[in-house]
C-alpha cells in the first residue's frame, strides 16, 4: 500500500500483477486501459483490478493516488462466491472520507499492519454493499484518449502546441490520434486547437478592453496578422469587427 505520485517523469505506466488484486482511489484525471478495455478515471473514482489483468495508465500530468495490493484472506475455495465490486466505482460524496481513511491506513502500514488491513477490508465491504454495486456494469468511454488530449490543449492554449508533443503526452501515434479526433470531434487536431483559441479570444474580445495584441498572445498567437486570419477563418469576422458588433448589441 502507498500514496505514490505518477506522471512526472513519464506519461505512461504498465502493470500486471499475476497474484494480487489492486484497489486504487484516484485524485486525478487519466485514461486507464484494462486488457484492452478503456476507461476514463477522474478525481473521486476508485478501481478494483483482479490478478492477471494488464493495466495501462496514461497520465495528464502529476498524478497521485492511494493504492492497495492484496490477496483475499482466506483465499476463496472452489465454488465459493465473494462480494461483488464494480471495476470502476464513482465514490461520489463519500470520496473525501474514503480517501482520508485509505491514506490513514497507509500511515499505519508499518507500525500497525492489522489496522491497515482492517481499514482496507472495511472500505471494500462498504463499496460492495453500496446501492446498486452488485448490478452496476460501467460502460467504457469510447475515446478517453481524446478527452486527455483535449485537456492538454486547454492547459496550453496560451503556449506553443505541436501535434507531435501532444501524441507523446497521451501515448499514441500521430495517425491514431488524428483518426480519433476526426471520428470523435469531426475535425483535425490543429482545427480543434484553432477553434478553441478563437473561442477563447472571442470571449476576451467581448468581455474585456484588452488590446488585440495582448489577446492574441493570451491564446498562443504571437503575430497579429496571423491572429486576424485565424479569427476570420473560424468566426467569420476580424477581431475588431467582433468587438464592434458586441458593443452595438449592448447598446
Amino acid at each position: 500500500m502507498g500514496v505514490p505520485r505518477h506522471g512526472e517523469t513519464q506519461a505512461i505506466d504498465k502493470y500486471l500483477l499475476p497474484d494480487l488484486w489492486c484497489f486504487h482511489i484516484y485524485s486525478y484525471h487519466a485514461v486507464l486501459e484494462l486488457d484492452g478495455v478503456i476507461y476514463s478515471i477522474s478525481p473521486g473514482t476508485a478501481s478494483v483490478i483482479p490478478p492477471g489483468v494488464q493495466a495501462v495508465y496514461r497520465y495528464a500530468g502529476s498524478s497521485e493516488h492511494v493504492y492497495f495490493h492484496f490477496q483475499p484472506q482466506p483465499p476463496l475455495q472452489s465454488g465459493e462466491s465473494g462480494a461483488v465490486l464494480p471495476t470502476i466505482c464513482p465514490l461520489g460524496e463519500h470520496f473525501s472520507e474514503l480517501d482520508r481513511r485509505a491514506r490513514r491506513a497507509v500511515e499505519f502500514a508499518t507500525s500497525a499492519p492489522e489496522y491497515a488491513q482492517a481499514a482496507l477490508w472495511s472500505i471494500l465491504c462498504e463499496l460492495s454493499v453500496a446501492e446498486g454495486a452488485a448490478t452496476t456494469h460501467p460502460t467504457p468511454v469510447r475515446h478517453p484518449v481524446v478527452e486527455m488530449a483535449v485537456r492538454h490543449i486547454e492547459q496550453r492554449l496560451a503556449g506553443h502546441i505541436t501535434v507531435e508533443q501532444l501524441c507523446r503526452e497521451v501515448g499514441v501515434s500521430y495517425g491514431y490520434l488524428g483518426r480519433l479526433f476526426r471520428t470523435t470531434l469531426g475535425c483535425t487536431i490543429l482545427e480543434h486547437v484553432r477553434k478553441r483559441r478563437a473561442e477563447h479570444a472571442e470571449h476576451l474580445i467581448l468581455s474585456t478592453m484588452l488590446p488585440m495584441k495582448v489577446i492574441a498572445r493570451a491564446v498562443g498567437v504571437s503575430d497579429l496578422q496571423q491572429f486576424n486570419r485565424m479569427m476570420h477563418r473560424v468566426k467569420g469576422r476580424s477581431p475588431r469587427e467582433i468587438r464592434a458588433l458586441g458593443r452595438s448589441q449592448v447598446r
